[in-house]
């Protein structure tokens, strides 16, 4: 799958970090205000003002997201990007004056460089200076700068992470994607299972093979609490926070699945994946997630459309007959 969240008309994304010490910031702006949702699953995550995205909330829109490295240290950073929105009178309207909301999440990736350095203001400021609609860079950039996966065996046999980003199209709406994968377990392809990376064996560019580790009885004492996947998806459709909620439920129940074994079959204290939605204008579609038979449960309408090629929701009629908005 190619293409970049950018494709998704309304969504700028900037990059900062510093590669040899190994952390950074990646910001996405909404020029014209995007309804977002949240879903946070584990004990560890770290955010900021991810209240206005987690229950209804007199805030419909938000102007920008932040992805950060640096654990705790990084949520510092939202704070050049609010600057930045302020002195563009972009935020939210109250008396006193604009107030931009900026939700943000951080990842630990203070085992890798240099752990004395963590994102800063400035460098959030920077971010949101370079946002543009170009593909953003991808691999080891952004909050993806000290991103590392296959921590089960300890830091020296990891792999790199990094941040990602894609997109797909069909029936007349865009659906995009950005991810920072700094996950505990193994990345594994979801359609074959194939090891992408992970875990390395000892001495070796092979894999450790993890999940039979965890068969076997391995346990990893104490476990990890040093990894999280932040990941947003957007989409050109118009749509209600409420609805957001909804698909989410929906999504997260693919997530697990490229991340192995932890996010699949491990919880423990770690971190999972942190999805949010949002959509940026466009045109509204049928608001009501899919239940009929397979292909269709359980997976995005938006890529079920696509790979059809119909554009339709495969509910059309039933929403039609009970009076609901379809297009």
């Amino acid at each position: 799958m190619g293409g970049s969240i950018t494709d998704v008309a309304g969504i700028l994304v900037g990059h900062s970090h510093d590669a040899v010490r190994g952390s950074g910031v990646t910001v996405l702006l909404f020029p014209g205000g995007a309804v977002a949702a949240a879903d946070i699953r584990g004990e560890a995550a770290g955010t900021r003002q991810m209240d206005s995205l987690l229950r209804p909330h007199p805030v419909q829109k938000i102007h920008a997201l932040v992805l950060a490295g640096g654990s705790a240290f990084g949520l510092d950073a939202a704070s050049g990007v609010v600057r930045y929105l302020e002195e563009r009178n972009m935020g939210f309207s109250t008396p006193g004056g604009i107030v931009p909301i900026v939700p943000t999440a951080v990842v630990y990736d203070l085992g890798y460089g240099d752990s004395a350095f963590r994102p800063d203001p400035a460098m959030g400021y920077e971010a949101a200076c370079a946002a543009s609609s170009h593909p953003p860079e991808r691999g080891s950039v952004g909050a993806g700068a000290g991103a590392t996966v296959g921590k089960v065996l300890g830091i020296s046999r990891a792999m790199k992470g990094g941040f990602g980003s894609a997109s797909d199209s069909g029936g007349g709406t865009v659906a995009g994607a950005c991810a920072v994968v700094n996950a505990f377990g193994d990345v594994v392809d979801p359609e074959t299972g194939r090891w992408i990376a992970g875990a390395r064996a000892e001495g070796k560019e092979a894999p450790a093979n993890t999940e039979d580790l965890f068969r076997g009885g391995y346990r990893r004492e104490p476990f990890s609490t040093e990894n999280t996947t932040l990941a947003v998806v957007a989409t050109a459709d118009l749509l209600t926070r409420e609805e957001l909620w909804g698909w989410l439920a929906w999504d997260m129940r693919r997530c697990a699945g490229p991340y192995a074994p932890s996010t699949r079959r491990w919880t423990g204290t770690s971190s999972w994946p942190l999805l949010r939605e949002l959509p940026v204008g466009g045109e509204m579609r049928c608001r009501r997630p899919p239940s009929g038979p397979a292909p269709w449960r359980g997976r995005s309408w938006t890529r079920c459309a696509a790979r059809k090629g119909t554009g339709r929701c495969p509910r059309r009629r039933s929403c039609k007959e009970a009076g609901k908005a379809n297009r």
